[in-house]
């Protein structure tokens, strides 16, 4: 999905999972990370079209399909 390519998100299911992530962030490791993030809010709100309702619908379904 877009969500897992964005670099954007993390998926966070135990400590060690969010101690990992942070030591991660706070290493520089993930030093991109605002220009994936600003790139997925791009990507899926680029415009007022009045569909930004049903992207973020798409979005929602395709996570919780995992």
């Amino acid at each position: 999905t877009l969500v897992n390519k964005s670099k954007a998100i993390f998926y966070i299911k135990t400590r060690q999972e969010l101690l990992k992530a942070m030591k991660k962030i706070f290493s520089g490791e993930y030093k991109n990370i605002e220009t994936y993030r600003k790139k997925l809010i791009s990507d899926f709100f680029y415009r007022l079209d009045g569909k930004a309702t049903e992207r973020i619908a798409k979005l929602i379904e395709e996570v919780c399909e995992k």
